[in-house]
């Protein structure tokens, strides 16, 4: 599970992201969907989905309502959510164990407007 756990903070973007430049981003999104996503599909394939999503889901407690108070956290936020998505595959459709805490988690996301 420290695997997994460790692919969804690497998938979270850094604190300079904001500051970044078109290709940086273009750098970065390559660099989830191409080395991480495959990464987190494997470890899934060995661990099993509902272990990682496990993982995931113990992060998601702790930055959620962080990110409430601190809107800079949102980035941890996003590599867990990424991470989700990325390895949803995996999970047994008839899973409560799991994917009802997550989703219960959704709506106490903050929301961060776009600026623009």
């Amino acid at each position: 599970m420290l695997l997994a756990r460790t692919l969804a903070k690497s998938a979270a973007p850094p604190d300079e992201c904001d500051e970044w430049d078109q290709p940086q981003e273009d750098e970065f999104k390559n660099f989830r969907m191409e080395g991480l996503y495959d990464a987190m599909l494997d470890v899934c394939e060995m661990l099993g989905g509902i272990n990682c999503l496990q993982g995931a889901l113990e992060d998601l407690r702790v930055h959620v309502p962080a990110c409430a108070a601190d809107s800079d956290r949102w980035r941890q936020v996003e590599g867990c959510l990424f991470f989700v998505r990325a390895t949803a595959r995996y999970i047994p459709e008839d899973d409560t164990s799991v994917v009802p805490p997550i989703l219960v988690l959704g709506p106490q996301v903050r929301y961060i407007g776009v600026e623009g």
